[in-house]
């Protein structure tokens, strides 16, 4: 077992050494379009970032993001979703599979509005000692309404530094 001393402590590998919070509540409209795939839209930043500093280059940051989001179908058409993508400073460290991480397909063609919390756990090697900022930003698939934070929904994001 690895050990990392920290104020003349020992911490085995896997400890958590620090961790930190933040939240956001203001309402962030996810005003970019497209109906292709996430790759060809553009991501707008939905307000929620969390800043740490590593004690050890050598630590893993896990990130535990709960990003309350709303889609809104009153246009008419049958789909809307959003898609995610997460950034370390300026360098992106996850982009969402698809255009609808969160997706709603209505069939039926009545107004449909779908809100909820979309969550994603990442872990991340920084490889630095340096204060580092996570964000999240988000993209608009489909002709329907994209918003984080909706009506002051708080979204959150913690990063715990674990030691390796």
């Amino acid at each position: 077992m690895a050990l990392t001393t920290l104020n003349h402590a020992a911490m085995p590998s896997g400890s958590v050494v620090q961790t930190v919070y933040n939240n956001y509540s203001t309402q962030t409209v996810i005003s970019n379009s497209g109906n292709s795939p996430v790759g060809a839209n553009t991501f707008s930043d939905t307000g929620l970032t969390c800043s740490i500093t590593p004690k050890f280059s050598t630590s893993k940051i896990h990130i535990f993001t709960t990003q309350y989001i709303r889609l809104n179908d009153s246009s008419g058409n049958p789909n809307v979703g959003a898609g995610f993508k997460f950034f370390r400073d300026t360098t992106a460290i996850y982009t969402s599979a698809t255009h609808y991480a969160f997706y709603h397909y209505d069939a039926d063609g009545n107004e449909n509005d779908l809100r909820g919390y979309n969550t994603i756990i990442l872990l991340d090697s920084p490889s630095t000692t340096s204060s580092i900022t996570y964000k999240v930003q988000a993209s608009k698939y489909g002709d329907g309404y994209v918003s984080a934070q909706a009506d002051g929904e708080l979204s959150s994001m913690t990063l715990m530094e674990i030691a390796q």
